[in-house]
């Protein structure tokens, strides 16, 4: 018998043992299982926050932060110019450009040395990636999570054509939990364009503020015409020939007007026309007459009246001009030899710039430029530059 219970004793030692064991151990299971579940729970959080980041709002995100930059800067440039990195076509051209947008878009400051002037203008931080990051980290703190790596990185800029701006760059953006056993991660590949029509240029502005007060400060923005796709479509139309463009003085640019149609110009704006017609139609304008135009283009070829010959071996001979200005004339000295005279009268040695283009036709010339008498609508204009 007492074999028996002690055997007894034994066997239910063991199963005791057994039961408890498996009591341990599933309850070691039920705690890796919940262990398990609240780091996929973590994990399926901070996940659920980055696909909420998308590329297309991180893409959008920039285009906006970027907008604003442009016109921060270009503001700014109106009273301080950025330096520039090198001679015009060099690499390191717009080195502090592109760094005076990095710092714009990192963190809304802009360092001093990227100034002529060296000084620092004042932080706009709600404009910034930083600004976003610290709204991002109050976010997430709610339940537990942080940003705990964010890079802004391989920023490039450049100007493709006239009115855009090119620009990339990459992000690097890591969230963890407080406890820090669960982190995820993405990266952002960023490209896009801005927009410069409609900014005032900044050029301007500093040329008119050295000529004149503040309150009188010329602004002019940017617009282009469709016509002016590549740079190379601003040079000018050359449209005359050395046989054809004669004579002149000065240099003008302007909407065009024929003689015709001057009347039709308002006073306060004949200014900036040119008026076009023969010398006999322009010296016959009576109201208005050609002094109340900015400049004149004289469309016939100039006559000759009389000439004047050399005496020698061979003689010379000089002919006398007509219907132009700024006549030329020839008489003998005492010695024999021609002698040039200008004898300016009220209708023949203007005080505008002129040029004498035989055969000139506004149906030739193909860019526009505005219409300042009419307020609105468009003219053909041309520039014409002299030299001596």
């Amino acid at each position: 018998m007492n074999k028996k219970g002690f055997l007894f004793v034994v066997a239910l030692f063991l199963l005791l043992t057994y039961i408890l064991l498996s009591i341990r151990l599933w309850v070691k299971s039920v705690e890796y299982s919940e262990m398990a579940y609240s780091e996929f729970y973590k994990e399926s959080t901070l996940e659920l926050v980055l696909d909420q980041i998308t590329q297309a709002k991180m893409s959008n995100l920039s285009d906006i932060l970027m907008n604003r930059a442009l016109y921060r800067i270009n503001e700014l440039s109106m009273k301080k110019p950025l330096k520039s990195g090198g001679a015009a076509g060099s690499k390191y051209e717009f080195k502090y450009v592109a760094q005076a947008f990095q710092e714009m878009l990192a963190n809304g400051t802009i360092s001093a040395g990227v100034f002529e002037d060296n000084t620092a203008p004042a932080p706009e931080e709600n404009s910034s990636f930083s600004k976003w990051l610290s709204n991002l980290n109050s976010s997430i703190s709610s339940f537990g999570a942080y940003v705990s790596d964010f890079k802004f990185y391989n920023f490039k800029i450049n100007q493709s054509n006239i009115s855009t701006i090119n620009y990339s760059f990459n992000i690097y953006l890591s969230l963890k939990d407080r406890s820090v056993t669960t982190a995820v991660s993405r990266t952002y590949n960023i490209s896009g364009v801005a927009d410069v029509t409609g900014l005032v240029d900044p050029a301007v502005v500093r040329a008119s503020n050295k000529l004149t007060s503040s309150e009188q400060e010329i602004q002019r923005q940017f617009f282009f015409a469709s016509a002016y796709d590549e740079p190379s479509d601003l040079n000018p139309q050359n449209l005359a020939t050395k046989s054809s463009l004669l004579q002149g003085q000065g240099w003008f640019y302007g909407p065009l007007v024929p003689v015709k149609d001057a009347a039709k110009i308002t006073s306060s704006e004949r200014h900036a026309y040119i008026v076009y017609g023969t010398y006999q139609e322009i010296i016959q304008m009576i109201n208005p007459t050609y002094s109340e135009f900015g400049a004149i283009i004289l469309t016939n070829l100039p006559t000759s009246k009389g000439t004047c010959t050399n005496s020698g071996n061979p003689a010379t001979v000089y002919e006398n001009e007509e219907n132009t200005f700024f006549k030329l004339t020839y008489q003998k000295d005492s010695s024999g030899i021609c002698k040039p005279q200008l004898n300016c009268g009220t209708s023949d040695c203007p005080d505008r710039p002129y040029i004498v283009y035989y055969g000139f036709s506004e149906s030739t010339i193909k860019e526009s430029c505005p219409d300042f008498a009419a307020g609105s609508g468009s003219k053909k204009c041309v520039l014409f530059a002299t030299s001596y």
